[in-house]
């Protein structure tokens, strides 16, 4: 295994590790030499997650320092993978009009769930739940609508 020092696209130098072919090694070497290095890509990643926050009003998260650019970060893809979520019922219920109960307590359930999951400012709560919070609004859409649609697949039995 060697060693490269790579000159970064944001000007920083870093020593790099490298195994692999000759081929291998100049590919990886021309990648890396395209991206910022790791400390100035974070800082990007927290730049446009605090860029996002301000633009959605998002709360400023509440902990420790660390623990609030962590979650910023997954705050940021959590939001906005629940937010296409929400969007996309939005549009289904009103396609469907006034008639499709289901589709209409779907958008209203996915719209309150995401204000919910927008609202959280603890950093702790985003951290602990960084998986399980990525499907948030469909989880408690799914768990709001689930009475209308026994009670469909009832009447229709």
């Amino acid at each position: 295994m060697g060693e490269t020092t790579i000159k970064h696209s944001c000007g920083h130098e870093v020593i790099h590790r490298h195994a692999g072919d000759e081929r291998t090694q100049r590919e990886r070497v021309a990648w890396l030499q395209a991206q910022p290095c790791q400390k100035c890509f974070q800082e990007r990643q927290v730049e446009a997650s605090k860029k996002l926050g301000a633009e959605m009003q998002l709360p400023e998260l509440q902990g420790d320092e660390g623990d609030c650019q962590w979650a910023e970060q997954i705050r940021a893809k959590v939001i906005g993978r629940n937010k296409e979520f929400c969007d996309k019922l939005q549009r289904v219920a009103k396609k469907a009009g006034d008639e499709d109960k289901a589709a209409l307590a779907a958008a209203i359930a996915s719209k309150d769930a995401f204000e919910s999951l927008r609202h959280q400012a603890d950093a702790q709560w985003w951290i602990d739940n960084r998986f399980d919070a990525v499907n948030f609004v469909r989880d408690e859409t799914a768990s709001a609508i689930q009475p209308i649609l026994d009670q469909s697949r009832d009447s229709t039995a």
